[in-house]
This record gives C-alpha cells, structure tokens and sequence, in this order.
C-alpha cells in the first residue's frame, strides 16, 4: 500500500489519457495569401485558399517558428469568405496584401508531401486573430502551453423552482451537474439537466447576470514546494497574480497523486478588488490541504522526501464581450448550447467537466498579464484530455499514455466563425 494510501486510510472518517482526434491547432503569422484552383471530392476544379507563413506555436509535429504551406479541406468557400471576413475584402487581391497578419487555424494535419521545399499543413478552419497595422488590434493576443477545462456558463436562474438554486455555473460539455439544494428546510443533492440550464437560460433578460468563463492551467510553470515556507511564497505568488487566481496542488508518493483546486478569495481595497491571499493561506492551514491528509503528516512526508508536493498556477478567464449581445464569441458560445450545439466541446473536452485539454486561447490583453486577458475563443492544441492526476510536469508523472484514437473528429462538427476542477461556487459576485 502507498504512503498516501496508508496516510488517507489512517485519517478517513467513519488510467490513461484519452484521445478524441488526431489534429492541432496553430497561431500563423501570414505571409502570402491567394485564391488557388483545387479539385473537390467530385473531381470538380474549385477556388480554394493557400496560405503561407510562420507558426507561432509549436507541438509535438510542427516546431514554433516552422515556414509552412497551408491548404483547406471540406468548407472551402467558407475559409475563403472568413479570411475576407477578418482581413477585409481587399486582402486576397494581392498575394502580399495580408503579410504580416495572423491567424489561428483549427482541425490541423500534417499532409505527406511537401510543398515547394515547405510542410503542408491541411486545416479545416481559419479565423483572423490581427491585421497588420490595424491599431484596434494591437491588443489582441494568445495563451499558449496552457491546458484547459470546458467554458463555464455562469447565471442567475430566472423564476427558481422549488429546489432550483438561485446562481449556477454549468460546464458547456456536461449532460448533467448534481448540486447540494434545500426544498421546504430539507437539504439534498438533486441532479440538473443541459437541457433545464438552456431552457434557464432561454428566459434571461438582456440584463440579466450571465458570463462565460474557462479554467486554464500551466504545468509548465509548475513549482517543487520541499515545506511550509516554499507552500507559502508559492501561494502568494500564484493567487497574488489577480481575483480569479488559481493554484491546482498536487502530491505524489509515486504510486498516487492527489489533487486539490484552490480559487483565491478577494477583498475590496478602497474602489478596487484585490486577491486576498492571506485569508486563503489561513483557511489552508486551519483546515487539511487534502482530504484525509492532516497537515502535519503532509509537511513531515515532504520534508523527508517521501511525498512530492507541487503548485501548478492557472487562472479563471472571463470571455470577451457580452453574452448577452449577438457580436461576440461568449454569445455564440450561448447560444449554442441553448440550442444543443455541444459537440465541439464534447469532443475537445470529453465528457468529463473536471478533464482538461491542451488548448489555444485568442483572445485580447488589455495590459500585461493573464489577469487582463479575455480569451475570444477556445481551439484544441493537441488531442487528448486529461484528469488533473494525468498532467505531466517536471516534477510529478510523465504524459498518460492515451488510448487508441476514437473515430470522431472535429470534421464532424461545426467551427467557430469569425467573430470581427473543484469548488466552482463564486464566492459572492466577483469582479
């Protein structure tokens, strides 16, 4: 038996990753951008669009900074008109007219042959992330490296119910969410169907509360915390960073890693809200860190080396624009799930609200900082999803094996046009 098994057992009251596609996602920045002939699947000629450039992300197939040739498949007139959409519709007048600009492509694959001494990328979607010398754009950005679990649609419920709960925040990848309510003094779990929350969330007004948010992680910037002084400077530096800071915790023996979400409280400060730090490090030490766990142990195990304790930082991300106007990526994520139009997130995520994936986020920074970035949009970097146990650092585990690959794909469903963990209770309305 485990050191932490045998710890959790003393204390304790009376698999793989898994792959939904095989494509990537990619950040581009655009060199030359044309309208070629092509031959569809009837063997018919048609217009196509050809880009070339530089990626500006790198994964497991294609290394940052690659020269590449891209070609689109299946919705061919679409990416043409979506490149217009963003560049304008001048930009495919000249092969030259769009340099510099930058575009995120979905659904990616390498193809086998090159294409003049370059790597043909084959994408199905393309969206405009910057124009060059458009100033509006100058604050448009992107967060790479990062894994991610399904957007979050927070809302206040319209008319409750009965035992309905007054606020909710529904994973945009689950069937169902079971919540602790109280009906009539009498407190129970009760189950919440995705098609209770989109008919809520069909009767909200346009000023009504209603956002959209994602939880990213880093577990590249993972830090080894040896005692209860490291557990405290990391704490104030990842929950430091803004008032929807988070840290994921994650201990191991070897045989077993537990985890542990941590979502910084805040406090109002004069006019401003500031991440209260302080009060999180005291709730931490006043109670087990993790479940089954006294902090004691916990501390005796790390300082000796039998466990290895880690802090993963990672933010709550609030979508750009408002859900409740039809303009902007948060609304059409909205409204898709109102009206059932899931299977994107189904298949980058999985089914578990808890899993997370290798993402892209394009999205704007209004200053330095992920406490200032608004994500516009989620794409799938890499294929896989993952239990918070499964992600790999330089400190605990190794990437999960994933499982053979499913035959659904993002092919199967339809991509985002242009648009121009634990304890997710908010704690009171957070700014």
């Amino acid at each position: 038996m485990s050191l932490l098994q045998t710890i959790k057992l003393e204390n304790k009251p009376a698999g793989a990753g898994t792959i939904k596609n095989s494509t990537f996602g990619l950040v581009l920045q655009v060199l030359t951008a044309e309208i070629v002939k092509v031959l569809d699947k009837e063997k018919k000629e048609v217009d196509s669009l050809k880009l070339t450039g530089t990626t500006l992300n790198g994964n497991s197939q294609l290394p940052e900074g690659s020269r590449i040739v891209v070609h689109f498949r299946d919705n061919l007139e679409s990416a043409i008109s979506n490149f217009k959409k963003g560049q304008g519709r001048t930009a495919l007048v000249n092969k030259s007219n769009a340099e510099g600009s930058t575009v995120t492509l979905e659904a990616c694959y390498l193809a086998k042959e090159p294409e003049d001494g370059l790597p043909v990328v084959n994408s199905r979607w393309v969206n405009t992330l910057t124009v060059k010398d458009v100033a509006e754009h100058a604050n448009r950005s992107f967060i790479t490296d990062a894994y991610a679990t399904a957007p979050r649609i927070s809302f206040d419920v319209p008319n409750p119910i009965g035992a309905e709960p007054k606020k909710v925040t529904f994973p945009v990848n689950a069937k169902s969410i079971e919540l602790v309510v109280e009906n009539e003094g009498v407190r129970g779990k009760q189950e919440f169907s995705r098609e209770w929350a989109a008919g809520k969330l069909a009767q909200l007004k346009g000023t009504d509360n209603l956002k959209v948010t994602i939880d990213q992680v880093s577990p590249g910037e993972a830090v080894k915390i040896d005692g209860p002084t490291a557990f405290a400077e990391a704490m104030t530096k990842q929950l430091g960073v803004g008032t929807r800071a988070l840290t994921l915790l994650r201990v191991t023996d070897g045989a077993e890693v537990i985890t542990r979400a941590v979502y910084v409280p805040f406090k109002k400060v004069g006019e401003d809200y500031v991440p209260d730090v302080a009060k999180a490090l005291t709730e931490l030490g006043e109670k087990n860190i993790f479940r089954n766990v006294p902090n004691a142990q916990l501390w005796a195990a790390v300082e000796s080396g039998g466990l290895t304790l880690e802090a993963i930082p990672g933010y709550r991300l609030t979508y750009a624009g408002n859900p409740h106007k039809d303009d902007n990526a948060a609304f059409k994520l909205v409204n898709d799930f109102k009206k059932g139009n899931t299977a994107r997130y189904d298949l980058m995520f999985g089914a578990d609200p808890a899993s997370f994936a290798k993402v892209l986020l394009p999205g704007i920074a209004r200053k330095d900082g992920v406490d200032s970035f608004s994500p516009t949009n989620v794409i799938s970097d890499e294929p896989g999803t993952f239990a918070p146990t499964q992600l790999a650092t330089k400190f605990i585990g190794k990437p999960a094996a994933p499982a053979a690959a499913s035959e659904a794909s993002l092919d199967d469903v339809d991509p985002e046009p242009d648009a121009g963990i634990e304890d997710h209770a908010e704690n009171g309305p957070r700014p």
